[in-house]
């Protein structure tokens, strides 16, 4: 029978083959210049498993007390690249881009188009619709009347009523 080698066993996967951990001054400057995890356990060659078991270390490492350098950057780092984007795009909404402005204002203004007003209230009516047919159906496997199922609806739904379905 074949040996396999100490190579070998941790290309498979098997016990014995070194955890990640990259070298910090790279992972600083990845974790400020990616914007996903993907792209970051892209970069370091490493499947999304092995990467959120490192960050998994890391974090119960902090919790217990001990200082995690990689934690702190991927946060801190994470949370500076966002800042900085964030701050440009609305830099440039202030000074009059047209697509900035109304990017801006659909993200953080809660604008709302008017197609995707008419998408909502059509959800609204389908979902009442629903909801409807659920107390029916309700109503006539428990043998229960309207005033019955608007009972049972004050009593665990606060503030609603059967008329507003």
């Amino acid at each position: 029978m074949a040996r396999l080698s100490q190579h070998s066993l941790s290309k498979m996967g098997k016990k014995g083959e070194r955890p990640f951990k990259p070298d910090l001054k790279e992972w600083i400057e990845v974790c400020r210049l990616v914007p996903y995890d993907q792209d970051i356990f892209r970069h370091f060659g490493v499947s999304k498993e092995t990467f959120y078991k490192f960050l998994d270390r890391e974090r119960y490492a902090k919790e217990q007390g001990q200082k995690s350098s990689y934690i702190d950057a991927y946060n801190s780092q994470r949370y500076q690249t966002k800042k900085s984007v964030l701050t440009n795009l609305l830099d440039k909404a202030l000074s009059g881009d047209t697509a900035c402005s109304i990017f801006a204002a659909k993200t953080y203004g809660g604008l709302i188009e008017s197609k995707d007003i008419k998408h909502i209230e059509l959800k609204k009516i389908e979902v009442a619709f629903k909801t409807k047919q659920f107390l029916t159906e309700l109503a006539n496997k428990f043998g229960l009347n309207y005033d019955q199922l608007d009972a049972f609806a004050d009593k665990f739904f606060s503030n609603s009523k059967l008329e507003d379905i």
